[in-house]
């Protein structure tokens, strides 16, 4: 596996026992950042930025995505952890759907026969052993063309739950949506390192400096990244 800006997941299972100890030091990678209590203050949180095709449309461009590296790409890949995938079939309408690869499983309802519409989760909700997961296809829109309406014209999140092999860890994926859901762009990530512990939608995700902030820390140089630091250690102070 090529090598990437982010640990992958059996690094994070060798130094599970050592995250706790060392979570001060974890945190300066601006990788791992420990929840105020909820869901509980051990609990690591790894943030992944996803890169390459992360957009994608029914029918036209599908999505393979790993939550070890970050990579989204148009075609299954060694490594995947999730794929978001339309039917060719005309009967099918537009219908694209997310689901889980090798091992891997999506939030998502029950409705009826064939119909497992993936689970809209808001920030700060609860993604954990209470939620339920479906080994199937967690749909964005049905069979029948009707939409999911939470998946309408929207930027939510989606939970996840995968087994690198100490049991299984719990995540999300934000993503973004169009009127009926048959174009998608994931937008970022993140899952509990601590197997067995529930993550919040939302918790964890990587900071990404806002353009405006980036230039001027550029044009200000070394001592203006200094006193930048400075400033948001202070706000975090008060």
């Amino acid at each position: 596996m090529p090598s990437h800006s982010l640990p992958s997941l059996t690094s994070y299972r060798s130094a599970a026992r050592s995250l706790g100890a060392k979570s001060a030091g974890a945190a300066t990678l601006g990788l791992v950042a420990v929840a105020a209590g909820v869901p509980q203050a051990s609990a690591q949180f790894v943030g992944v930025n996803f890169t390459g095709t992360t957009s994608g449309q029914a029918k036209v461009t599908p999505t393979f995505a790993s939550f070890d590296t970050g990579v989204v790409a148009t075609s299954d890949f060694s490594g995947t952890d999730f794929k978001i995938v339309s039917s060719n079939a005309s009967i099918d309408g537009f219908w694209s759907a997310i689901r889980g690869v090798n091992g891997a499983a999506i939030a998502a309802m029950h409705n009826g026969p064939y119909e497992y519409p993936a689970t809209f989760f808001a920030k700060n909700a609860v993604i954990g052993s209470g939620t339920h997961f479906t080994p199937y296809y967690g749909e964005l829109n049905l069979y029948d063309g009707r939409v999911v309406t939470q998946w309408s014209n929207v930027t939510g999140y989606f939970g996840i739950k995968f087994n690198p092999g100490d049991g299984f860890h719990y995540g999300w994926i934000k993503l973004q949506t169009n009127a009926d859901a048959s174009q998608w762009t994931i937008l970022s990530g993140a899952y509990n390192s601590v197997a067995g512990e529930s993550i919040l939608a939302g918790q964890g995700a990587v900071a990404v400096p806002e353009p405006a902030t980036s230039a001027a820390l550029l044009a200000l140089g070394a001592a203006g990244l200094v006193a930048y630091r400075q400033r948001k250690k202070l706000r975090r102070a008060v």
